[in-house]
């Protein structure tokens, strides 16, 4: 009898072990890739903000525009994921997030395109 009660214990705990593993460790895992925001400010040589800038994570649909202060906030999955900043009549910058919450970018004139 008493073998039996304990059987029936050590089910429950194997039981609620199992429930654990299946429901609540997977949320565990989905929250570490959970969007990270990420914000910064976009300026030009003159450290204006440029409005209407492009902030896009390379090879994803997910983007951004800067405002009228060169300000953007993007959300990004991983720190792997690459911020593509572009604007017509300046040079396309590549930043890699890493673990950066705030990013600041500096834009040149891409003069090769002025002399087309």
């Amino acid at each position: 009898m008493i073998y039996s009660i304990l059987l029936r214990k050590g089910k429950k705990q194997f039981l609620l072990f199992l429930w654990f593993l299946a429901f609540l460790a997977p949320g565990t895992y989905a929250s570490s890739l959970a969007d990270k925001p990420v914000k910064g400010n976009v300026k030009d040589e003159k450290n204006a903000g440029i409005p209407g800038v492009n902030v896009r994570i390379k090879g994803q649909n997910v983007a951004a525009t800067t405002d009228a202060s060169g300000n953007f906030v993007i959300k990004t999955k991983s720190e792997n994921d690459v911020l593509v900043f572009s604007f017509v009549g300046y040079t396309t910058k590549e930043i890699t997030v890493g673990n950066q919450s705030e990013i600041n970018v500096t834009l040149e004139v891409d003069v090769n395109n002025w002399a087309k």
